[in-house]
């Protein structure tokens, strides 16, 4: 895993919320790969490198929900509002 990666995954797997943890990664690969550009090579880098480690990053995610008692990750929002009607 690249360093960039690493520290992504270490950085989603300290938040205390499934859903702040999601939204910490999917930022972070969104800069990853406005950062790659136009550069072809580092794109294709970007991409192996997501592919390679999609279990670290979903581990990662997962990680702080079973730390808090619960494998199952929150109810969309969408979900949630329906309930309280």
């Amino acid at each position: 895993m690249s360093i960039q990666s690493d520290t992504l995954a270490n950085q989603v797997a300290a938040e205390t919320g499934a859903e702040e943890a999601a939204l910490l990664l999917l930022n972070g690969l969104l800069e990853q790969f406005e950062a790659a550009g136009s550069d072809l090579n580092k794109i294709a880098t970007w991409k192996q490198d997501l592919a390679a480690n999609k279990e670290k990053f979903a581990e990662a995610v997962v990680a702080n929900t079973a730390r808090f008692g619960t494998t199952s990750a929150p109810a969309p929002p969408a979900a949630r509002d329906a309930k309280e009607k």
